[in-house]
């Protein structure tokens, strides 16, 4: 097999569509929140949002180093929060199955929301149905107000594993 058709034309690959199509160059980026940084976010958090989910949740992202998308999905009966083992148990996640992570004092501190009845979502939305969505726009506030423009949500995952492999903590 060569790479020329019969009729002596260059084969098209037709696998990727994107095959030969230049790659526009990543401009560089903040990808972590700096600890100098970070009262500067818990103020920014304070000031742009009043709802307690909204605050409470990007602190959860913070302290547990969570996927937003298992954060906004935890439902109250996959916490537990007395006793010795205070965690949370992520269902479905990215890489498969269930998982469970165990909570800091601070993050379980942080799941100290009220309970809307009928509703089984840690994070409730607005009107108490459901979970949050639409927090992006809260989200870009904080950043504004932070002076943190580039930083995503999905950095503080980033910035939680960089301080843990900083303390020691490796994998």
């Amino acid at each position: 097999d060569d790479d020329t058709a019969f009729d002596g034309q260059a084969k098209r690959d037709v696998r990727n569509p994107a095959a030969g199509v230049p790659m526009q160059p990543e401009k560089a980026r903040q990808v972590r929140l700096e600890l100098d940084e970070l009262p500067r976010l818990e103020a920014a958090i304070d000031t742009a949002t009043a709802d307690p989910y909204q605050r409470a949740l990007f602190r959860f992202l913070l302290a547990t180093g969570c996927r937003r998308g298992e954060a906004l999905k935890l439902r109250w009966q996959d916490v537990t929060l007395e006793g010795p083992r205070r965690a949370v148990t992520f269902r479905e996640t990215k890489t498969g199955g269930d998982h469970a992570v165990p909570l800091s004092e601070r993050a379980a501190a942080l799941l100290a929301l009220p309970r809307i009845a009928g509703n089984p979502y840690v994070f409730a939305g607005a009107g108490g149905n459901g979970h949050l969505v639409g927090i992006d726009k809260t989200w870009r506030r904080i950043r504004e107000l932070a002076g943190v423009p580039h930083l995503r949500i999905h950095d503080l995952r980033r910035s939680f594993g960089s301080w843990l492999g900083e303390a020691g903590f490796t994998s």
